[in-house]
């Protein structure tokens, strides 16, 4: 995993939806550095339709310039088109997700989770 700054705040957690169609996390990478010659992805993890959570920057990094408000929120991209459209894992995976950056942070009032 790459080393990115840490952020000096953390004010807020935002849920993003995207179907990546199939597209694996090593494919996305690869996407990505060969489109916008990036290293990585822009998020903190993503949550395949499988479950799995793949970590791509620690926690307390800053986010991928490209997000709004990178520096100070945690971001989390999920393989579904919406919340509803969800696989039962990943409800399962972001459920814990969540949770998990509620403990470690747990100043973040709750109307600062977004989607």
């Amino acid at each position: 995993m790459l080393k990115f700054r840490d952020r000096e705040d953390t004010e807020f957690v935002r849920v993003y939806w995207h179907d990546l169609n199939g597209l694996s996390v090593p494919g996305l990478l690869k996407e990505i550095r060969r489109t916008k010659g990036d290293f990585t992805a822009p998020y903190h993890m993503i949550i395949t339709k499988d479950g799995t959570i793949h970590h791509i920057r620690n926690l307390e990094a800053v986010a991928g310039y490209e997000l709004a408000d990178n520096e100070f929120g945690v971001h989390i991209l999920v393989d579904s088109i919406s919340r509803d459209l969800m696989t039962r894992v990943q409800r399962l995976s972001l459920e814990d997700v969540l949770n998990d950056i509620n403990v470690k942070y747990p100043d973040i009032p709750e109307e600062n989770y977004y989607e």
